[in-house]
C-alpha cells in the first residue's frame, strides 16, 4: 500500500511495507545461514571423535591401543593422524597414500619370497658349506621365506580392510560423524606397518643367507649382515632419523670390533 500525494503524484512507501520488508530480508537471511554454518563444519572437523582417542578404561584395552600406537606411528595416539585426515576427503588421500606405498612394498615381498624359495629348492650354492654355516643358511632362507609371506598377507588384510572402513553412517542424532573409526584406521595402519616391518627384516635375512655363502665368511658376520640389513631398512621405511643415526653408530662400532678380531686372530 501506498499513500498518493495528488499534487506531486510522489510516492511514499507505508509503515506496513517497510516492516513486510524487513521480516523477508530477516526470513531470508535466516534461511541461508544454517545452510552456510553446515558447509563451514562440513569441510573441517576440529574435535577428534571419542573412538579416536585411546580407551579409559579398562587398562589392558589402553596399553594395547597405546602399544599399537607406538609400533605402526611411533606415537601414544591417534592425534596426529587425526590433524591430517580430519579435513574433507582427507581420509581418503591419507589412504591412497598407504596403497601406493604398498604396491611397492608388494613388489619387494614378491622378490624376496621368489629368491628365497629359489635358493631353498636349489641347493647348489650350499654344497662347499660346512656343517654349522649351512644350517645357518638354510635356517634364515626358511625364515626369510616365510616372513616375506606373511608380509604378503598383510598387504592382503591391508586391502581387503579399506572397503569396510567407510560403511559406518555419517549422521548421528543431528551431529555430523567421522566417515571412518579410529579402532579401524588403527587396524588399518598397523597392518600396513606390519607389511613394513616384514619386508625390512626378510630382505635382511636374505642378505646374511648371501653372506654365508661368501668364500671366507664367519657366521657372527653373517649374523651381524643380516642384522644390520633389517635395522637400516626398518628405520628407512618409517623415516626415523634418530633410529638410522643409532644403527649408523651402534653396527658400524660392532663391524669395526669384528674386524680387528678378525685381524687379530688371523695374525695368530
Amino acid at each position: 500500500m501506498s499513500n498518493i500525494n495528488s499534487g506531486s503524484f510522489v510516492d511514499i512507501p507505508s509503515s506496513l511495507d517497510s516492516a513486510s520488508g524487513i521480516l523477508k530480508d530477516t526470513t531470508m537471511t535466516y534461511a541461508v545461514s544454517p545452510s552456510a554454518t553446515h558447509g563451514e563444519s562440513g569441510n573441517q572437523l576440529s574435535d577428534i571423535p571419542d573412538d579416536w582417542k585411546p580407551p579409559s578404561r579398562p587398562r589392558a584395552r589402553r596399553f594395547m591401543f597405546t602399544l599399537l600406537c607406538k609400533f605402526a606411528l611411533q606415537k601414544p595416539d591417534l592425534e596426529e593422524v587425526w590433524q591430517e585426515v580430519r579435513n574433507e576427503d582427507g581420509w581418503k588421500t591419507y589412504d591412497k597414500r598407504i596403497h601406493d606405498e604398498l604396491m611397492g612394498l608388494r613388489m619387494g615381498q614378491v622378490l624376496v619370497s621368489f629368491a628365497s624359495l629359489t635358493c631353498l629348492i636349489s641347493p647348489g650354492a650350499a654344497k662347499h658349506l660346512d656343517e654349522y654355516p649351512r644350517a645357518l643358511y638354510h635356517t634364515f632362507l626358511m625364515v626369510s621365506f616365510l616372513v616375506s609371506f606373511q608380509g604378503l598377507l598383510c598387504d592382503m588384510f591391508v586391502r581387503l580392510s579399506a572397503p569396510y572402513m567407510e560403511s559406518r553412517d555419517i549422521r548421528e542424532e543431528g551431529r555430523r560423524l567421522f566417515p571412518v573409526e579410529g579402532r579401524s584406521v588403527l587396524t588399518h595402519i598397523s597392518y600396513f606397518r606390519t607389511a613394513r616391518f616384514l619386508l625390512a627384516y626378510s630382505s635382511g635375512l636374505l642378505a646374511g643367507t648371501i653372506s654365508v655363502v661368501v668364500p671366507g665368511g664367519h657366521i657372527i658376520a653373517s649374523i651381524m649382515v643380516a642384522a644390520t640389513v633389517c635395522a637400516f631398512l626398518d628405520a628407512t621405511f618409517m623415516k626415523d632419523e634418530s633410529r638410522l643415526t643409532l644403527s649408523y653408530r651402534l653396527f658400524g662400532c660392532l663391524w669395526f670390533a669384528f674386524s680387528c678380531i678378525t685381524v687379530y686372530r688371523n695374525r695368530l
